[in-house]
């Protein structure tokens, strides 16, 4: 019986490409979460808008900030909100690829390689959805590595955040992280699309091409808009 379930689990994923690209852009965000988890701790403190709650100096560089929390939190601060980051990457790059599978499947022609303006609306729309769903996830991770909010777990965050914000307080910022990330995947979608067009196709090609849209993903080439973000969603400090 042990031996047919991970043949039945297998089934299951390939009679199912939605879930399966949920399950594959899962296990990506998890890796590439752990990986960079310090620099997404480093970029947010950087741009608190109250860098003296934390004891840093008022205008820290990136070497010294990072210095600064391996001082004082020990290495094991540089990986601080680990837990919300995961609970907000884990579903939402699910979300995101698996939304993206569905809206190909509905509205591009099967075997037909998406068109520059399908490529821009298509990565709008998927990451809008997964942006949405997990802007409450999204909220708890830059209050948990501001180094402001000392919050016990998730569960106690959200009741937190609600007793005193109310739903306003969970959705904070969610305009500006759209106007960041929306934009953002459609133009990485359709660089993606028509630069493994315009490329002799090979697996060399394929891969490149895999790469360079992954790594996209962890790139937040929009700074101005992260600079009103991350305020938005601290904003109950100055209260």
């Amino acid at each position: 019986m042990s031996k047919r379930a991970p043949q039945g689990n297998m089934d299951i994923l390939a009679n199912n490409p939605v879930l399966k690209s949920f399950v594959a852009g899962s296990f990506s965000g998890t890796c590439s979460t752990i990986l960079f988890q310090p620099l997404d701790l480093v970029k947010t403190r950087l741009q608190n808008p109250i860098p003296a709650t934390l004891g840093a100096p008022a205008t820290p560089g990136m070497f010294n900030l990072i210095g600064h929390i391996v001082e004082k939190e020990h290495l094991r601060g540089l990986w601080k909100g680990m837990t919300p980051s995961l609970t907000r990457t884990v579903p939402g790059v699910g979300l995101y690829f698996s939304s993206l599978h569905w809206l190909k499947g509905k509205y591009v022609e099967p075997g037909k390689e998406l068109e520059p303006l399908q490529a821009v609306v298509l990565g709008v729309v998927a990451r809008s959805m997964s942006g949405v769903c997990m802007i409450p996830i999204t909220v708890i991770k830059t209050r948990y590595e501001s180094g402001v909010y000392e919050y016990r777990g998730i569960t106690s965050a959200l009741r937190a955040i609600y007793k005193t914000e109310g739903v306003k307080g969970l959705c904070c910022g969610l305009v500006p992280t759209l106007f960041r990330d929306a934009p953002f995947s459609g133009l990485y979608l359709l660089f993606y699309s028509q630069t493994k067009q315009a490329l002799p196709q090979g697996n060399y090609c394929l891969y490149g091409c895999s790469a360079f849209k992954n790594i996209s993903q962890l790139k937040e080439v929009q700074n101005p808009k992260n600079d009103i973000n991350c305020p938005l969603k601290n904003q109950a400090m100055k209260d």
